[in-house]
């Protein structure tokens, strides 16, 4: 008996407020001068602002929106955002309790709302999802993540959970693998993946390293989810993780370690894109390129390139060329960037969201003379790790 394959059959995102990018620095300014923090230190998150590219600070907290507005004025939003202003009452530095005292509010919103379009794409009925494979970097609560889905979605009670939290921006992937497990063992009917990410709610003014002022500066809130089943448009064909060498300290995320410390830290050194150059083109990441282009007569599959921030796209540009991929390879990725900054393990399902909405407005390009369209997709997280798969549309 053949082995069951896997299918991505339905994907969706849910984001919160879209605060112009530039509300953004002013408020981070406003911020920073309560505390005393010199010029110098707002210069450098504006500047860092800047040369991300990111248009919209997406948040979950209502004290970024611009001083005229207010949640009222985000009618469409209401079920994904967070109404009470938790920053201002503690001039802006909210003490941990009270950030983690809202974060299963909007865990339970933001996952909902992602779930609910994924489910719409895919078109089934819930109650044939047998597994739910959850994700978030920004919290933890229990009942976790997939009992609040099993509930808000009336999904049956004997649906198969497990919850892959604090791993990391990799870990979108991760549960995508895994779900495709669930399936090729012939044990899902449907299996759903969602990943939630909050960190504007760990944002702390008081913060003033390089590293720390560059996770400020890029890192946004949102949600997306996808629908995996044994029959679909789009088969998992290959999957795979591993670990650069030698980066355990390039990409980090910690608890509150420290006295006087009122959030999660999160660590993106900026060397990252240099490492994952060099792993790719010259380590076992070359091997990884080879496995996802191996006919190299045919075009190159089409990129989904985690967003993690513009080193690290750039970084993976020289060996993807080198391996056969055109240099506008990466444009989806660097607009997924652009359009909603880094969301932890969140960002490679909104490029995929992204990537296979836009190829269902083209049409299925299949035929006995033109080869289907594929998709890669990678995500990098701490370790430094990589997760990464090669998906083919299918008629």
């Amino acid at each position: 008996m053949s082995q069951q394959e896997a299918h991505i059959v339905g994907t969706g995102s849910a984001f919160p407020y879209p605060v112009p990018i530039e509300r953004y620095r002013e408020m981070d300014a406003k911020m920073r001068r309560v505390h005393g923090q010199p010029e110098s230190i707002i210069a450098t998150l504006r500047r860092l602002s800047e040369k991300s590219g990111i248009r919209l600070h997406h948040t979950v907290c209502p004290h970024w929106l611009p001083e005229e507005e207010s949640p009222a004025d985000y009618p469409d939003i209401q079920d994904a955002v967070l109404q009470e202003d938790i920053f201002t009452p503690y001039n802006y530095i909210p003490p941990f309790w009270k950030r983690l005292s809202v974060f299963e509010e909007i865990l339970r919103k933001l996952g909902t709302k992602a779930a609910r379009n994924a489910i719409a794409d895919w078109g089934g009925d819930p109650r044939d999802i047998t597994h739910i494979f959850t994700t978030c970097t920004s919290g933890w609560t229990e009942p976790g993540l997939p009992s609040m889905l099993i509930k808000e979605l009336g999904l049956r009670y004997d649906c198969q959970k497990a919850e892959l939290n604090f791993n990391g921006c990799f870990c979108g992937g991760t549960c995508l693998r895994l779900a495709r497990d669930a399936i090729r063992a012939g044990d899902g009917k449907a299996v759903l993946v969602v990943a939630v990410e909050m960190a504007t709610l760990h944002y702390n003014p008081l913060l003033t390293d390089m590293d720390d002022l560059v996770t400020h500066a890029i890192f946004k809130d949102g949600a997306a989810a996808a629908v995996l089943a044994p029959e679909g448009k789009w088969r998992y064909r290959k999957t795979g993780m591993s670990i650069v060498p030698d980066t355990a300290d390039r990409m980090t995320f910690n608890p509150p370690l420290r006295p006087g410390d009122d959030s999660y830290r999160m660590h993106l050194y900026k060397d990252v894109g240099g490492a994952l150059d060099v792993y790719f083109r010259e380590g076992f990441g070359a091997e990884i390129l080879r496995k996802l282009y191996e006919n190299t007569s045919k075009s190159p599959p089409e990129l989904g390139i985690h967003p993690g921030g513009v080193k690290i796209l750039e970084g993976m540009k020289r060996p993807l060329v080198e391996s056969g991929w055109p240099e506008d390879g990466l444009d989806a990725s660097f607009e997924t960037l652009f359009s909603y900054g880094n969301q932890g393990s969140v960002a490679m399902l909104i490029v995929i969201d992204r990537q296979l909405k836009a190829f269902k407005e083209e049409g299925f390009t299949g035929s006995p003379t033109k080869e289907n369209r594929k998709l890669v997709t990678m995500a990098f997280g701490p370790g430094v790790t990589v997760e990464w798969a090669l998906l083919e549309e299918v008629a």
